[in-house]
C-alpha cells in the first residue's frame, strides 16, 4: 500500500531517486525523508511534501515492524492464579489458556520464576534442581534456579549460595498483568535486616514474552551489599542455550552484549544486555537479559558465563574490572532503599544484535 501510494505521487522514473531498500528499514526511512527534502530543495515538482508526509508515516510503520516485537502485536491477556506454595502465572482466556511462569514463592531458601514457558510452551530455563528427571541438563550449582533475585553478601551473609533465606511475606496480584511479591532478608537468628518489593510484569505476543523485573530494596539496619561476583538478578538457562555443553564442548549457541563481545568474553563487561541463543526442538530461541536504565550502576557489569548462568551484577567490580578490593561495595544506612530493574525478553525466531537492540529500547523507555 505504502509503495503504491509513493509511485502515484511519482513518475517511475522520478520515484527511482528514492532507493527505497526494504531490507534495511533503518537507512530507508530516514533516506526517503532525505530524498524528498532533497527532491523540494531542487525544485522538481514531484508532490515532494506528499511524499514526505507519507515517508514519515512509513518510517514509523518499518519502525515499530521490523523486529516483530511488543510495539507491533496486541498483547495477550495476562491473569494469575494463586496455589499454596505459588503463583501461576496464565497467557489467554478459556480453553486456550496455557501457562507462562510459576512464581514460587514458599518452601525455597527465596522466591524464584520456575518453570518458565518461552513461546510454543518451551520451557526456557534449567529444570534442576525443581526437577532432577533431564539427562540432558547438567545438575552443577543446585541454587541456580530458574530466574531469581539474590545476592552473595550482605553484611556477610550468603543469600546467593542459600545460606541465609529470603522469606516471602505476601503476594499482591494486580489486574494490569503484575504481581507485588513482598520479602525478608533473614539473618541467621531469623530477624530481618533488610526488605525487598519485588514489582513483575508479565507481557506476551506470538512470538516473545517479557518478563519485567523490579525489585526495590530497603535496609532495616545498615547494610553493606558487598563486592562479590556471586549475584544477583540470574536465570539459568535452557541447556541448549549453553556455550558448552556439560561435557564442556562447545555447541552451538551463540551469546553477545550489546556493546558487541561474543562468547565468553561477555563475563565482567558492563553492558545495557546481554542476549543467549540456540536451537531447542529444531527451533531458533533466545534469552535477552536486560538492564533498564533505572537500575543501579546501569549500565550494569554481568557474571555471564558460559554454562548457561545470566546474571546482572553491578556489585562485584573487583571480579570483574580488576578494580581494588571492596571497590563495588554498597552501603545502605537504616531506612535507605536503592533499585534494581531488568527485562527477560524471551523470543521464538532468530535475532540478529541489531534487532536485539531495537527491543532493548522500546524496553528501556
Amino acid at each position: 500500500m505504502f509503495l503504491s501510494y509513493l509511485r502515484s505521487c511519482s513518475s517511475e522514473k522520478s520515484f527511482s531517486w528514492l532507493n527505497f531498500q526494504m531490507m534495511q528499514t533503518r537507512n530507508t526511512r530516514w533516506s526517503i525523508v532525505t530524498a524528498a527534502l532533497n527532491q523540494k530543495r531542487s525544485g522538481r515538482n514531484f508532490h515532494a511534501f506528499a511524499i514526505l508526509k507519507t515517508a514519515v508515516f512509513l518510517g514509523l510503520f518499518l519502525h515499530f515492524c521490523s523486529v516483530g516485537v511488543v510495539a507491533q502485536e496486541s498483547e495477550q491477556d495476562v491473569s494469575f492464579q494463586r496455589q499454596n506454595d505459588r503463583v501461576l502465572v496464565l497467557l489467554g482466556q478459556g480453553a486456550e489458556q496455557k501457562l507462562f511462569a510459576e512464581y514460587r514463592n514458599q518452601g525455597l531458601a527465596k522466591p524464584v520464576l520456575y518453570p518458565v514457558m518461552a513461546p510454543g510452551q518451551v520451557p526456557i530455563t534449567r529444570h534442576f534442581p525443581m526437577d532432577d528427571t533431564h539427562a540432558d541438563e547438567a545438575q552443577d550449582h543446585p541454587h541456580h534456579k530458574s530466574i531469581w533475585f539474590a545476592h552473595g553478601d550482605v553484611n556477610g551473609l550468603d543469600y546467593w549460595t542459600e545460606k541465609a533465606t529470603i522469606e516471602n511475606k505476601s503476594v499482591e496480584l494486580r489486574d494490569d498483568g503484575s504481581l507485588v511479591s513482598t520479602n525478608a532478608w533473614l539473618s541467621k537468628k531469623g530477624e530481618p535486616i533488610c526488605s525487598d518489593v519485588t514489582v513483575i510484569r508479565f507481557s506476551a505476543g506470538d512470538d516473545w514474552r517479557l518478563i519485567d523485573y523490579e525489585v526495590t530494596l530497603e535496609a532495616i539496619d545498615d547494610i553493606v551489599l558487598g563486592d562479590t561476583k556471586e549475584g544477583t538478578f540470574a536465570v539459568r538457562t535452557h541447556p541448549a542455550l549453553r556455550l558448552v555443553g556439560k561435557d564442556k564442548k562447545a555447541t552451538e549457541a551463540s551469546a553477545v552484549n550489546s556493546v558487541g563481545t561474543q562468547g565468553k568474553a561477555i563475563w565482567g563487561q558492563a553492558a545495557a544486555w546481554v542476549h543467549y541463543a540456540g536451537q531447542i526442538d529444531q527451533s531458533p530461541y533466545s534469552i535477552t537479559v536486560m538492564d533498564h536504565p533505572q537500575s543501579l550502576r546501569h549500565p550494569t557489569t554481568w557474571h555471564a558465563r558460559e554454562y548457561g548462568l545470566v546474571a546482572a551484577n553491578p556489585f562485584g567490580l573487583s571480579y570483574f574490572q580488576k578494580a581494588a578490593k571492596n571497590a563495588g561495595d554498597l552501603t545502605l544506612n537504616r531506612g535507605e532503599k536503592c533499585t534494581f530493574r531488568y527485562g527477560v525478553y524471551l523470543h521464538l525466531g532468530k535475532l540478529e544484535a541489531s534487532q536485539v537492540e531495537e527491543v532493548y529500547q522500546r524496553y528501556a523507555r
